[in-house]
């Protein structure tokens, strides 16, 4: 790793997850391992290496925070059986016993189907809140920390941008606030 002329392999071995049948050995996070970003800071525009950096960590969180949930429920013995007989139903064999996608289809069908409380439940919440503001729900109700990170990365990226506008010469996209803008809480 590191900044050599590797750089993508580099990225894809640290994305790489090994899977069994319904589970997963999580890809190790940044905390536990050398954290060296495979993209130099000047190497390219600071949104687009950023962006890289946090696609890299929602992958690390699905990767080893949600899909094991996932995975949990359908190990399951009551799901266990009708998410295989759906995937194999659906591959014509057993095939694609170990394809985490089409195991995670056959999962968010049989939810869909069977109506679980949980999912039921949500679909209720959302529309009740498009009732409440039709152009949209404020999402700071049902995922008030997120909303608040997401904001103030927002608000502090752009005042970044804004630091540098005369020496950037106005091409970064972030000349004027936006009235719609939120500021950091």
């Amino acid at each position: 790793m590191g900044n050599d002329t590797n750089v993508w392999i580099s990225a894809i071995e640290r994305a790489y997850i090994q899977k069994r049948v319904t589970g997963y050995c999580p890809i190790i996070p940044c905390r536990e391992r050398e954290c060296d970003y495979t993209i130099p800071e000047w190497a390219d525009h600071p949104s687009w290496i950023t962006g890289l950096e946090a696609l890299e960590h929602f992958h690390w969180w699905v990767a080893t925070v949600v899909l094991p949930i996932a995975f949990e429920w359908i190990e399951e013995e009551q799901n266990y059986k009708e998410v295989y007989d759906l995937v194999e139903k659906r591959s014509g064999g057993t095939q694609n016993h170990d394809d985490v996608g089409v195991v995670i289809a056959a999962a968010f069908e049989l939810i869909q189907r069977k109506g679980l409380e949980g999912y039921k439940k949500s679909l209720k919440r959302i529309e009740e809140m498009r009732k409440e503001k039709p152009e949209g729900f404020d999402s700071s109700k049902i995922n008030p920390i997120w909303t608040q990170i997401t904001r103030n990365v927002r608000a502090i990226t752009a005042d970044i941008f804004r630091a540098h506008h005369d020496t950037l010469d106005g091409t970064t996209g972030y000349e004027k606030p936006r009235p719609e803008e939120p500021r950091p809480e």
